[in-house]
């Protein structure tokens, strides 16, 4: 093997570890989905320009010292990105300090604010709204939504609305069957109510709270997708839960 050669594959070898490292944090820090092999790209450069510069300082070393630095990379860097990437249990949320946050006449507190999604009116409901916005916190394994909208009717049955929603989200993940919990509430002003469904094999729960004030229907859900919330996550998100 030629000095050439050599160097050319100590050159992939310190390029492309941190590239593929640091490219996995694409898909963690992307805002959806659809931009995660945009922040993936993103990262990735990054990782190469880093293993780039690390290759012009340690091309004139030795096969020792190279093979420590790359070592020396690959367990700082996956040190660094796992503990990026780690999600917090739900024992740390709840003694953590949450996120303030009102929408229309509710206030509430979660780990992180919801943003505006979407403000149209799903095709199909144009006879049940007249407008609708949707909050998320754009949690691709339990999602927490708002749900902010006024409608056409005079009087709505809160309980048929309430039970539709959420069987319309969980159709949407595949799930047909759900129970809700005993201690939930139901009145002609508001339902509270815990459900559990079962997801890849696993009992999980998740939370729904929907008010109706004269055309004004507003819902706040946690829905699993991946994973549930714990009792005690529910407990303090609904507790947090305040109306004007």
């Amino acid at each position: 093997m030629n000095k050439l050669n050599s160097e050319q594959i100590w050159m992939i070898v310190f390029i492309i570890l941190p590239t593929t490292l640091i490219a996995n944090l694409g898909s963690e820090f992307a805002p959806d989905n659809q931009m995660s092999v945009l922040y993936s790209g993103i990262f990735g450069g990054l990782g190469g320009l880093f293993g780039f510069l690390l290759h012009s300082l340690t091309k004139n070393k030795s096969t020792v010292i190279k093979s420590i630095v790359v070592v020396l990379t690959v367990v700082i860097l996956g040190f660094t990105i796992r503990k990026l990437t780690v999600k917090p249990t739900d024992e740390q949320l709840v003694s953590a300090d949450w996120t303030q946050q009102q929408i229309g006449s509710i206030s509430f507190e979660s780990p992180s604010k919801l943003n505006l999604t979407t403000s149209s009116i799903p095709e199909g409901t144009e006879h049940f709204y007249s407008s609708l916005e949707v909050y998320t916190d754009g949690n691709d394994e339990r999602l927490t939504s708002f749900i902010n909208g006024s409608i056409l009717l005079d009087t709505l049955d809160l309980a048929d609305s309430f039970g539709g929603s959420l069987e319309g989200m969980l159709n949407n993940i595949g799930i047909t069957e759900v129970e809700l919990l005993d201690d939930h509430y139901i009145d002609t002003e508001e339902v509270v109510a815990k459900f559990k469904f079962r997801l890849n094999d696993e009992e999980v729960i998740g939370f729904g709270y929907m008010r109706n004030v004269g055309r004004t229907l507003q819902s706040i859900w946690l829905l699993p997708i991946k994973r549930g919330f714990s009792l005690e996550y529910i407990d303090k998100f609904e507790n947090s839960i305040t109306t004007e």
